[in-house]
C-alpha cells in the first residue's frame, strides 16, 4: 500500500484559491476543493501550531473555520447555492425582494446550511482545543 504525498503548501494555496471564490455566506460544494477536507484541516492545523504572527494566526483561523463552508450537495442543492449567489450579486432589487428571493432560493439549501452551522461549532471548539495545545507546548518550553 502506498501513501500518497501532498506538498502542504500546495494544499494551502489551492485551498486559498477556494476561498478567494467563495461568497462569504455561501454554501459551496466539496468538490470545489481541489483535495480533501480533512487534508486540508491538517495542513492547517500544522499552520497554526507552527505560525506565530497574529496576523497570519487570525487568517488561519478564519480559513479553519471556512472549511464548514464545503459539503457534499445534491444537484439540487448545488442548483439552489448556484441562484443564491446569483441574486446576492444583482444590484437592480430592492432589499426586500432580494431578500425574498433568497429566501426561495435557500429553501433547498435548509439542510446544507444547518450541517454548516453545526461544522461551525466543532471547528471552533477545535481550534479552541489547538490553542490550548499550543499553550501548554509554550510553556512546556
Amino acid at each position: 500500500m502506498s501513501i500518497a504525498r501532498y506538498d502542504a503548501r500546495d494544499v494551502l494555496n489551492s485551498y486559498l484559491g477556494a476561498l478567494n471564490k467563495l461568497d462569504r455566506s455561501s454554501i459551496s460544494d466539496v468538490t470545489e476543493l481541489a483535495y480533501p477536507k480533512d487534508l486540508i484541516k491538517f495542513v492547517l492545523r500544522h499552520c497554526l501550531k507552527t505560525i506565530e504572527e497574529d496576523d497570519k494566526q487570525s487568517f488561519l483561523k478564519s480559513a479553519y473555520l471556512s472549511l464548514a463552508n464545503f459539503h457534499e450537495l445534491s444537484d439540487e442543492e448545488r442548483m439552489a447555492a448556484k441562484l443564491l449567489s446569483e441574486i446576492g450579486a444583482l444590484e437592480d432589487q430592492s432589499e426586500a425582494e432580494k431578500t425574498a428571493r433568497m429566501r426561495n432560493a435557500a429553501t433547498p439549501l435548509w439542510a446544507a446550511i444547518e450541517k454548516y452551522k453545526t461544522e461551525v461549532a466543532i471547528l471552533g471548539q477545535e481550534l479552541k482545543v489547538l490553542q490550548g495545545e499550543n499553550a501548554t507546548d509554550a510553556a512546556a518550553t
